[in-house]
């Protein structure tokens, strides 16, 4: 909210996302915050995106929440972190995976996406057998209407395989 002074963009992007009933779509609130006192300015109050049964839900078998960000911030903050061939910088957040098999998982999303034909040489999957195109596009769809600027540069694209059956990739929350 730092260079929105109507305080509305995040907030209506929640909203919305919630609205089109996007999988853990963080509850937020405004909140006028006093220290001491004294007015210290309107905040908006929101859920973190965290792995927890009320959030993201990953099973016990599996799993795991990342998210898209610079690897300078990465690593001037020490987080782990894994970085695909063309030089997509992951932060893991939590993964039952080694940081290899992880890794390899989204090599394959990358070689597919990057693939004439759409199909990963190396592990024969098209890319519509990786990612859940539906979170994907509602992701995409979002970060476009409300012009998101930050998209593919900060923490903006969390990632998460809850381990269901399809073994796709699951794009949010926002």
């Amino acid at each position: 909210n730092a260079y929105d002074k109507t305080h509305l963009h995040n907030k209506i992007v929640y909203d919305f996302a919630q609205a089109w009933n996007m999988a853990y779509s963080p509850s937020c609130q405004w909140v006028d915050l006093y220290l001491n006192g004294e007015y210290n300015g309107l905040y908006l109050l929101s859920e973190k995106n965290e792995v927890h049964p009320q959030r993201v839900a990953l099973t016990d078998a599996g799993g795991f929440l990342v998210s898209q960000e610079w690897k300078q911030n990465l690593m001037s903050k020490k987080v782990p972190y894994i970085e695909t061939k063309a030089g997509i910088a992951l932060r893991v957040f939590n993964s039952s995976m080694n940081t290899q098999e992880l890794t390899g998982i989204w090599q394959s999303v990358e070689n597919a996406i990057l693939a004439e034909d759409g199909t990963d040489p190396v592990t024969g999957k098209h890319w519509t057998e990786l990612i859940d195109l539906d979170s994907w596009v509602k992701v995409y769809l979002i970060n476009e209407l409300f012009g998101n600027i930050d998209t593919g540069f900060s923490s903006e694209h969390y990632y998460y395989d809850a381990s269901d059956p399809s073994g796709k990739i699951y794009a949010g929350p926002v």
